[in-house]
């Protein structure tokens, strides 16, 4: 209760701050002057993005149907607005997948393995965007930045090869652990059979590049229609960060500190802070229109299980 009380101060601070910065009113004229193309077109991105993370999580799962798969990834967009952040959203999609697959423990892997190979994949982007653009970033904070990033992938791969190894220890530890060692056994063996098929890791990490690339063509379509002026490989890096940073579970659904992250950096670029509030009010609108329809989602009841003799999950319509 406390944690959440907290998320919900620090959301309001952030929001306040970002108002102090930006001309509130301003931004919102420029939403609202966003042409239906530009918001369509967005739209339509951001449902693609979440298709081909579908399709990043079913190259781990191939037993498991798209239909099903994208499925709970509508419903993790819902429950990362009611549960706080992007972890609450992996957890509850992976409990969402978890109950309607055969093999909850391989599910689990897999959305271990996914989060890690699409963290690298975002890294990737991002430093080769750093790598060829050349104007809008000096020397020195092209090599910090690409030191930076670069040292996080490489910790993420030392990490994914030997994860399942580090995990069985480290979850030990937790309480009960004795009564789950069955379930973490078995959760440490699906990622063995992952880390021991490194074509399924590019593969995954692959897909990663081409969400990230996404995500990068609806802030350019959006920026452009708001008036921002900026080169894809500046969107990259950009979106890069802005990724990284919400992955620090601080406040509701990122809200406020993805306002304050674009307002700061987009800055440097010479945009007005009006112009990046009305951005990050935009990326809020279609997050809300994944929520939306996640939530439409919960309310449905889940396909019935199919036996199927070659398929571990049942199909979903």
């Amino acid at each position: 209760m406390m944690k959440s009380l907290a998320k919900i101060g620090i959301t309001v601070a952030l929001i306040v701050v970002v108002a102090l910065r930006a001309g509130v009113w301003d931004a919102l004229d420029r939403v609202l002057s966003l042409l239906p193309s530009v918001l369509l077109a967005s739209a339509a991105l951001y449902l693609l993005a979440l298709a081909v993370q579908s399709v990043k999580l079913r190259v781990l799962l191939p037993e498991c149907p798209f239909s099903l798969l994208f499925r709970v990834t509508m419903l993790g967009q819902f429950y990362g607005l009611v549960l706080f952040g992007q972890v609450g959203g992996d957890i509850a999609r992976t409990v969402c997948l978890a109950r309607a697959c055969d093999d909850p423990h391989k599910v689990v892997a897999a959305s271990l393995f996914d989060r890690i190979t699409g963290l690298i994949g975002l890294l990737i982007l991002t430093m080769a965007s750093l790598w060829l653009e050349t104007d809008h970033f000096s020397t020195g904070l092209r090599l910090t930045m690409a030191f930076l990033c670069g040292g996080i992938g490489l910790a993420l791969a030392a990490l994914l090869l030997p994860l399942h190894r580090l995990l069985a220890p480290v979850l030990a530890r937790l309480p009960f652990a004795d009564r789950w060692s069955g379930h973490l056994e078995r959760v440490r063996t699906a990622l063995t059979t992952f880390v021991a098929r490194p074509p399924l890791a590019m593969l995954s990490i692959l897909c990663g590049v081409v969400f990230q690339a996404m995500v990068v063509a609806i802030c350019a379509v959006l920026g452009a229609g708001i008036g921002i002026d900026l080169p894809p490989t500046v969107w990259a890096v950009v979106m890069g960060v802005l990724s990284l940073v919400l992955l620090a579970p601080v406040s509701v659904g990122g809200v406020g500190l993805r306002d304050v992250t674009l307002v700061g950096m987009l800055a440097g670029f010479g945009v007005s802070a009006d112009a990046a509030f009305a951005l990050s009010l935009t990326l809020l609108g279609l997050q809300l229109l994944g929520g939306a329809i996640g939530g439409v989602l919960s309310l449905m009841p889940p396909a019935a299980p199919q036996a199927a003799p070659s398929s571990n999950c049942p199909p979903s319509h």
